[in-house]
This record gives structure tokens, C-alpha cells and sequence, in this order.
């Protein structure tokens, strides 16, 4: 509408000083219409800009299977959470014998299993809260701003979620429910800018190892909030 009345406006002054024959007027609306018109080009081009930056930067920090967060991202958020003083649980969390799935069905219920896992950790999070795909069948998560007590309650409820949560799927032209577990190492820290993250994301890989040494399908956690992670 208001290109319209632009348009309109500049016709009805071009007709106006070419009667007058006011030629110095008309050569002035046209190259202020020159100038407007680049003007509004070169606004379009930096807003097109502008959308193709975000564009490939969500591409870059985006895993395509599940549409979470990928391990760049993590390793931004890291940084970032650094410098700034909050209890925070590192979790890695991994599906149990997803070989097993993919030599039971095939790799494309395999990954519809990720899908599932994906969403079920993405669902059950606080907002403030991070999840980031960092390995085939590994996540990761960032807890913010809650008790070490409130933190395994949480993965005690979603371990018992994702039991209660089979996947649906269709195998061999039958439906199927596939049961799966998962474990998790969980390293709390009280982060105070003299501990990097990645430590307590290493610590949190080892407590990982652990729980799959014992049984899978637990939760094997360590509070470091009171003591500096070596």
C-alpha cells in the first residue's frame, strides 16, 4: 500500500512540473526515485543477507538426523556457560546395546530410534536446560540451575520414561514396539570460573563407561559442587 501511494504521489508530481514544464523539478523526482529505489535494493539485499547467515549458521550448529542441537553448538555453549557461576550437571546419556537394534531390525529403525531418543530428552528438559547429539547413539545434557538431589531425580524419572516408552515402528510389514534403555553419567559441579566444563563433560564420559560396566540401564552420578574437578 504505501509503494502504491509512493508510486502514486511521484506520478502525480512528475505530471504536475511537466505541465508547468518545470524540467529541474523533474529531473530531481527522477534521481530521488533513482536514489530511493537503490536505496530500498541494497535494505533487501542485506535482509536477504541476513537470513542466508542464519540460515547456514542453524545448519552448522543443527544435527540433521534428530533436529537437536549437534556437538559444535555444545562446544559454544561450553564456552560460554565458563564464565559464569551456576550449579550445573554434565549428563552423557547413551542408548544400551543399539548394536543390537540395528542387527535385530535394520539402520533405518536404528536411527528412528535416535528420533525417538531425541525427542524424550528434548521433551523432559526445563527450557534454561541444554540437549546436544554428540555421538551415534549419545546425548548430552546440560542441567542449569538445580540441586545435585533434583538432578538425579530427573534421570531416574526419564530413565523409567524411556522404559515406559517403547518405539512404534513398522517392521517387515508388521507393527512393531521396540523396547530399549539407556544409562548416564552425571558429573555436578558448582561452576565458578575455575573449572572448565569439558572436564566435567570427560568425568561425566567416565561415570558413562561405568554404568555400562555395570549392568547398563543405570544412573552412576558424582557431586563435585563442593571440591574443584581435577
Amino acid at each position: 500500500m504505501l509503494d502504491l501511494l509512493k508510486n502514486a504521489l511521484t506520478n502525480a508530481l512528475l505530471y504536475t512540473f511537466i505541465t508547468m514544464e518545470q524540467w529541474e523539478a523533474v529531473i530531481a523526482i527522477f534521481l530521488l526515485s533513482y536514489i530511493v529505489g537503490r536505496a530500498g535494493i541494497f535494505h533487501i539485499k542485506l535482509l536477504l543477507q541476513k537470513q542466508e547467515n542464519e540460515r547456514f549458521k542453524k545448519m552448522a550448529y543443527t544435527d540433521f538426523l534428530t533436529n537437536i542441537h549437534n556437538r559444535a553448538y555444545m562446544n559454544k555453549v561450553m564456552k560460554e556457560l565458563n564464565g559464569k557461576e551456576e550449579r550445573l550437571a554434565v549428563v552423557i546419556a547413551d542408548i544400551d546395546s543399539f548394536k543390537s537394534i540395528n542387527d535385530t531390525f535394520n539402520h533405518i529403525i536404528g536411527d528412528g530410534v535416535i528420533q525417538h531418543f531425541a525427542k524424550l530428552l528434548q521433551k523432559n528438559i526445563d527450557s534454561c536446560d541444554y540437549v546436544f547429539r554428540t555421538g551415534g547413539e549419545e546425548f548430552t545434557i546440560i542441567l542449569r540451575n538445580k540441586t545435585y538431589e533434583e538432578c538425579f531425580v530427573f534421570l531416574e524419572q526419564l530413565r523409567n520414561t524411556i522404559l515406559d516408552t517403547p518405539v512404534e515402528t513398522e517392521f517387515r510389514s508388521k507393527e512393531v514396539n521396540i523396547p530399549f534403555t539407556a544409562s548416564f553419567g552425571m558429573c555436578y559441579i558448582y561452576n565458578d570460573n575455575h573449572m572448565e566444563l569439558k572436564k566435567a563433560y570427560m568425568k561425566a564420559d567416565e561415570l558413562l563407561l561405568d554404568a555400562k560396566h555395570n549392568g547398563k540401564n543405570k544412573i552412576i552420578s558424582q557431586n563435585n559442587s563442593l571440591n574443584k574437578l581435577k
